[in-house]
């Protein structure tokens, strides 16, 4: 997981539906990568008083959060203002290119 203190609990996750769902008791994540070998999430949360906080990385741990080829997280929050995004390492794969 990230150093930075992460302003809400997390979880394990789900593996569908993908993109950001809000539920409520927070938000899941989830994205398809097949060929990932490392996968993080990058929030940026909106503090009550509505001012920015600077983007948390959450590093996700495939044996936690990968259920075969889609990762997935659940932050726990009532939090509804936010972007995200997710970093990836592993294979490229650039077929069809020449």
């Amino acid at each position: 997981m990230s150093k930075k203190k992460i302003p809400c609990r997390l979880d394990r996750g789900f593996p569908l539906p993908g993109g950001a769902t809000l539920l409520d008791h927070g938000i899941n994540f989830a994205i398809f990568s097949r060929h990932a070998t490392e996968a993080s999430l990058v929030v940026h949360l909106r503090q009550q008083n509505d001012r920015p906080v600077n983007p948390i990385e959450i590093t996700l741990d495939p044996e936690i959060n990968r259920t075969g080829d889609i990762w997935h997280i659940f932050l726990v929050t009532e939090e509804r203002d936010f972007s995200y995004g997710f970093r990836f390492d592993g294979e490229r794969d650039i077929q069809g290119r020449g």
